[in-house]
């Protein structure tokens, strides 16, 4: 594939079926991770089209545009350990896949290890740990820190890689990165490939049905190429050869699911939980082609809603928290480019001086914010954009912002508090 999106799909990417005429038409956006070191640049930035489609077949919804998967990871700045919420989460998943029977010397691979805070939470369990990782930034990193890492993507050449460390491994873990994938078959053949018999294959994937009950639209954008539900998960696992164990919803990401299943065919059907999750999928209506233009009507009332709680900080000097990459997807559906967002703080030491794309704000510092706003003769209104770390954020806004400071969150409703 050309570093240029090229590339519609023709049909899904889980089954093959053909889509439903209705789709999700969003915006066009520039690439949410790809930060530009100038202004001008940034302001600039190529845009793609973001739409959604569901397969008439197995129901799965996805983007209908795919970015080469170069161009989209290779550089890639995202870094889970930046959050505690996320620090935390990791621990606890460590103790969780230490609970189950493992052999003694059992070893676990990691598909997108990222920034190798989970490889370390497994190694601290006594586990050996491998990682899985296209970006060179989060690779030099993971060394860095003395992990075991291999740089490249889930394909025959990661997993041949791989086997160098170990001919087979008894668990594989991907947190949030099958929404990233295109070509689905083929990573879930490679999982197979390497897992034992029995094996374990634990993934977490930001929930559809979240997505939709929430009308969190803005984790809709080009590297999430999947939106999952149990509904679909569920046929295709079982035509790669897995069963589900079981699933449970974690709040992570606005609401996830972790998936936990077993290479080969049980013999017990789906449990309670997994047929009861079916359930309300099927009942919010996320199977049917319906559900996009439910979500447009989400998407306008919640522009009408912000373009209101606007008019009354035309005093304050504005700024935002966090610099997500659904944030680029939120700023350009819901009209904020032209928007007097003096700066963007986030925690993240990749991304500050970097400028977002196509509406050009400065990604700064929280020491630099700081110093912004004991020199300014303006009040101030902060926006937190990471809605799914707003509590964690909120606190440290709180020790932050002088008094008569306002807070604005958009998510589950737009809702502004005086500090």
């Amino acid at each position: 594939m050309e570093d240029k999106p090229t590339k519609r799909l023709s049909s899904c990417r889980l089954c093959f079926g053909a889509f439903f005429g209705q789709k999700l038409t969003l915006a066009p956006t520039p690439l949410a991770n790809e930060l530009k070191s100038r202004k001008e640049t940034a302001l600039s930035a190529e845009v793609f089209p973001l739409n959604l489609v569901m397969c008439s077949a197995c129901r799965h919804i996805q983007l209908e545009d795919i970015v080469s998967p170069v161009r989209l990871f290779s550089e890639y700045v995202y870094q889970s350990g930046t959050s505690l919420t996320f620090r935390e989460h990791f621990q606890k998943l460590a103790l969780k896949i230490v609970s189950f029977p493992l052999a003694e010397n059992a070893k676990v691979l990691e598909i997108g290890s990222n920034d190798g805070i989970l490889l370390k939470a497994l190694e601290e369990q006594g586990l050996q740990a491998f990682g899985l990782e296209p970006s060179a930034l989060l690779v030099d990193k993971c060394r860095n820190d003395h992990l075991t890492v291999v740089e490249s993507y889930l394909d025959e050449h990661g997993i041949n890689e791989i086997r160098k460390l170990s001919p087979e491994v008894d668990v594989v873990i991907g947190n949030n990165v099958f929404a990233h994938i295109d070509d689905m078959n083929a990573a879930f053949e490679q999982v197979y490939s390497i897992l034992i018999e029995n094996g374990l294959f634990i993934f977490e994937v930001a929930h559809l049905l979240k997505l939709i009950e929430k009308g969190i639209f803005d984790t809709i954008y080009h590297e999430h190429m999947s939106y999952h539900s149990v509904f679909s998960l569920k046929i295709f696992l079982e035509n790669k050869g897995f069963s589900i164990v079981d699933v449970g919803e974690i709040p992570t990401h606005g609401g996830s699911i972790r998936v936990i299943t077993r290479k080969g065919y049980l013999n017990e059907g789906p449990s309670a939980p997994v047929t009861g999750i079916i359930k309300r999928e099927v009942d919010a209506g996320i199977t049917e082609p319906t559900i996009f233009s439910a979500l447009a009507q989400q998407i306008s009332l919640l522009r009408d809603r912000i373009h209101e709680e606007l008019k009354d900080l035309s005093e304050y000097a504005i700024y935002g928290y966090g610099a997500p990459a659904k944030l680029v997807t939120f700023i350009s559906e819901i009209g904020l480019e032209r928007l007097e967002i003096l700066a963007v703080v986030d925690d993240n030491l990749d991304k500050q001086g970097k400028f977002l794309p196509r509406s050009g704000f400065e990604i700064i510092s929280s020491e630099i914010f700081e110093k912004l706003i004991q020199d300014s003769d303006r009040k101030i209104a902060c926006f937190i954009f990471p809605w799914n770390l707003g509590p964690e954020i909120m606190s440290k806004l709180k020790m932050m912002l002088p008094t008569g400071s306002r807070v604005v969150t958009f998510f589950p409703s737009v809702s502004s508090v005086r500090i």
